[in-house]
């Protein structure tokens, strides 16, 4: 299976969604993200749940990296980059609530992955300034 994350920043705020789904991430937070299906691929897969999940027609984004989970998952992490404006218009359409956070003030209750991937990107965010 492979499945796809996305992070949405404008470089100082970032969108997180806290998780009802599945019950291992009932509570935590995490980006936006789902199953790629067999005739797409992760950036199509990342465009059609960024528009279904919170209402954004974002079409700007970078593929990061692909690891294999310890389960055989193949998670591909991708990174979008928007102005301020275009996170305050997001809005989730699921169950799940939508969170806008500063990046130097993230909850602590963040899945344990996507932190790793958060701090490999905004280091490498805070090395090119």
């Amino acid at each position: 299976m492979r499945c796809v994350l996305g992070i949405i920043t404008d470089g100082k705020k970032i969108l997180l969604l806290r998780k009802n789904n599945p019950d291992w991430q009932r509570g935590l937070y995490n980006g936006i993200g789902g199953k790629v299906d067999i005739d797409s691929t992760p950036i199509d897969t990342i465009i059609k749940i960024s528009k279904e999940e919170i209402g954004l027609d974002i079409l700007n984004w970078n593929e990061l990296e692909t690891i294999i989970l310890a389960n055989g998952v193949e998670l591909t992490y991708l990174l979008s980059l928007v102005d301020e404006e275009q996170i305050k218009k997001a809005k989730s359409l699921t169950d799940e609530r939508l969170e806008i956070f500063n990046i130097d003030k993230l909850p602590r209750n963040i899945i344990k992955d996507f932190k790793e991937q958060l701090n490999k990107v905004f280091f490498k965010m805070e090395e090119k300034k």
